[in-house]
């Protein structure tokens, strides 16, 4: 059997690490230097809001399962309305707009050329010199080119990206309710 193992010696590069295991606040890509900035620092306002943004396309798009979930609810609202159900909370306008919901997300995600955990890290990932007050699609694609062609491992920025979102946190631990 012919081994394989030369074609396959170039690992993912990691970000860095602290002794106690987390992730260390600096790094360099591409030749910038990189901040994480921790929770204790803020966010701006204008980065909270893109940040609000991405966040929720990040916890929308992250699974299928979500997007099964959805189907399933736009099942049960058109069967309350069919069914002239006297209970019902439900009319044909909030379907149409749960469905267009639905199909922005999905073009959205589909113009993406990452996933949307790049774009939330950029948030709070910040570059040597950037206005941490504002953020702008441009300088974060700028980014994410660098972290690609630095070679990191794309884990840890899910890892980043979960640990920066509280909806992820919840549903980690078990607090996201079934209703």
């Amino acid at each position: 059997m012919k081994d394989f193992s030369e074609f396959f010696k170039e690992d993912c590069k990691k970000l860095p690490k602290k002794d106690s295991g987390g992730f260390a606040p600096y790094f360099e890509a591409n030749g910038r230097k990189y901040k994480i900035r921790s929770a204790s620092e803020g966010i701006p306002i204008k980065r909270w809001t893109a940040y609000e943004k991405l966040n929720l396309m990040f916890g929308y798009n992250a699974t299928i399962d979500k997007l099964y979930q959805n189907q399933q609810l736009t099942k049960g609202m058109l069967n309350d309305i069919l069914l002239q159900r006297a209970e019902s909370q439900y009319s044909v306008i909030d379907v149409i707009q749960h469905q267009d919901s639905i199909l922005a997300g999905l073009v959205d995600f589909s113009k993406s050329r990452v996933n949307k955990a790049f774009y939330l890290c950029t948030i709070f990932i910040v570059q040597e010199g950037e206005d941490i007050h504002n953020w702008d699609s441009d300088l974060a694609e700028q980014k994410i080119d660098d972290w690609i062609k630095e070679g990191f491992d794309s884990t840890d920025f899910f890892l980043l990206a979960r640990i920066f979102s509280p909806q992820w946190n919840k549903i980690i631990t078990g607090e996201m309710g079934n209703g």
